[in-house]
């Protein structure tokens, strides 16, 4: 990628690589200190197919654990979008912890307990 863009906080243009790389990496580290805090980590943004890309950085780097959000779809959600943290954790050499987004997990069980209510309404 050649073409330049100017960020509004950048003295001078930069490449999009180099602003989407930049980008990432603030929100990268934003979300690290919050859930990590003092914990030793590293941040990185590469670019490439996103569960091969991780799995070849963790390798290359020699990390202890790997951290993976996922959006815990299920069923034909998950069927037609595939999930990049199940592929993670099946080619990964290291332990992988899977870390679900608490508001997705928090309708789950919402959505289990009404199923419940039904079955033992209607049962």
């Amino acid at each position: 990628m050649n073409t330049k863009v100017q960020p509004d906080d950048a003295s001078k243009p930069v490449t999009v690589e180099e602003f989407l790389k930049e980008t990432a990496l603030r929100k990268i580290g934003e979300q690290a200190r919050r859930v990590a805090g003092d914990l030793a980590h590293t941040e990185r943004v590469a670019f490439g197919p996103t569960a091969v890309t991780v799995v070849d950085q963790a390798r290359l780097e020699g990390v202890d654990l790997l951290v993976v959000g996922t959006h815990g779809r299920t069923g034909l959600r998950h069927l037609l979008l595939g999930s990049v943290a199940e592929r993670i954790v099946r080619t990964a050499t290291v332990p992988v912890l899977v870390v679900r987004h608490e508001e997705e997990a928090r309708e789950d069980i919402h959505t289990q307990a009404e199923n419940t209510l039904k079955d033992e309404q209607q049962g």
